[in-house]
């Protein structure tokens, strides 16, 4: 004949399971690496207004934006010179900022940039280009996603 467990002992067990179960979660919890999109976020809203203006100006101006295979292409405008376009363009990993790369904004003869993205993990990727030219600033924005 099975012996009996009782009630007490029952209770027991099962808030020791409970409190087993919650550290589980709280150590996986605490040992995943979660990156935020700014570390920050003050000093990045007090500069939206001027970001917002920069986009307006980009509508004015568009750069034409590809992504083929493992290859970015920039075209600036026909309209300007363009050994006078100074700016930064950020490759952003939302999910790892140790991936994160920067590129000198620096257009050939015929307005066109090409960086190579060898290299570039698979996945999402955020392009933001911030760019000037006759001291107007510009900036486009531009998901990617590499496979």
């Amino acid at each position: 004949m099975a012996k009996k467990i009782s009630w007490g002992t029952g209770i027991v067990i099962a808030i020791i399971i409970f409190f087993i179960l919650n550290g589980i979660v709280l150590y996986i919890a605490f040992s995943n690496k979660v990156d935020l999109e700014t570390t920050n976020y003050y000093e990045k809203s007090l500069v939206y207004q001027e970001e917002i203006e920069k986009e307006k100006n980009a509508l004015q101006m568009p750069l034409k934006l590809v992504q083929a295979d493992r290859v970015f292409d920039i075209t600036f405008p026909e309209s300007i010179l363009y050994e006078s376009v100074t700016g930064k363009i950020h490759f952003y990993r939302p999910s790892d900022s140790e991936m994160d790369k920067y590129y000198k904004v620096s257009p050939d003869s015929s307005g066109k940039q090409y960086l190579s993205l060898e290299g570039f993990r698979n996945g999402l990727w955020r392009v933001v280009i911030n760019w000037s030219y006759e001291g107007k600033d510009y900036l486009e924005k531009k998901d990617i996603f590499l496979n």
